[in-house]
């Protein structure tokens, strides 16, 4: 189980930050706090719902 929440929780962020991320949340980011609250949201909703999978308790 231990190896299937950190792979979750990688993928999760894997996903948020590469796949999911646009160019224009890359220069957001680099300018102010607003995209990088954007990007927090986007990499924290994918890797909840991946670990939601492992840990269905957890809500």
């Amino acid at each position: 189980m231990a190896n299937s929440f950190f792979l979750r929780l990688l993928l999760g962020h894997l996903i948020g930050d590469f796949i999911l991320q646009p160019y224009w949340l890359v220069l957001a980011k680099r300018s102010g706090w607003k995209g990088l609250i954007i990007h927090v949201g986007v990499v924290t909703f994918i890797t909840a719902i991946l670990v939601w999978a492992v840990i269905p308790g957890w809500w």
